[in-house]
């Protein structure tokens, strides 16, 4: 159950790494292409912080992600411990 558990929260993250680094690509063609798409300079500047907290907020969720993964690796090793003593 564990390892389903586990491949899930891996699986959860791997996705939101895919999203940021799309989200960044995306970003940094429209900047390199110049192509603001008629955009204004107050409304770049909302998407570009709306884009930071995005990847501030994936951030966030990696490293809750990385600690469930250690509170199920640690519950893991200490039922295996269990089985192995009875």
């Amino acid at each position: 159950m564990f390892h389903a558990i586990g491949a899930s929260i891996f699986l959860v993250t791997i996705t939101a790494c895919m999203v940021a680094l799309g989200l960044v690509a995306l970003w940094v063609i429209k900047a390199v292409r110049g192509g603001s798409s008629g955009l204004s300079k107050d409304q770049l500047e909302d998407e570009a912080r709306t884009i930071q907290e995005i990847y501030k907020g994936l951030r966030k969720m990696e490293k809750r992600v990385e600690a469930l993964e250690t509170i199920l690796v640690g519950t893991q090793r200490k039922e295996d411990e269990h089985e192995n003593a009875a």
